[in-house]
């Protein structure tokens, strides 16, 4: 269960093996788009020791050139 600060809501929890394998095994486009995105994860991490996800990397990275801009103009 969650729990977002205004309403409970359940969470469902999936074994990630299981999507991996099934992710390996189907053949449609979602399929390949998931061993796409994943085998770039897997990779990422063999060679740097860890993967971020750039979209809240660079979201956090915005955030703090704005916070840092209305700082200065003060």
């Amino acid at each position: 269960m969650g729990n977002n600060g205004k309403q409970d809501y359940n969470t469902k929890y999936y074994n990630l093996d299981m999507i991996i394998s099934i992710g390996f095994r189907v053949n449609s486009t979602k399929a390949i788009k998931f061993r796409t995105w994943a085998n770039k994860i897997i990779k990422d991490y063999m060679i740097q020791g860890f993967a971020l996800n750039d979209e809240i990397f660079l979201k956090a990275k915005i955030d703090k050139l704005v916070h840092h801009s209305v700082i200065m103009n003060i």
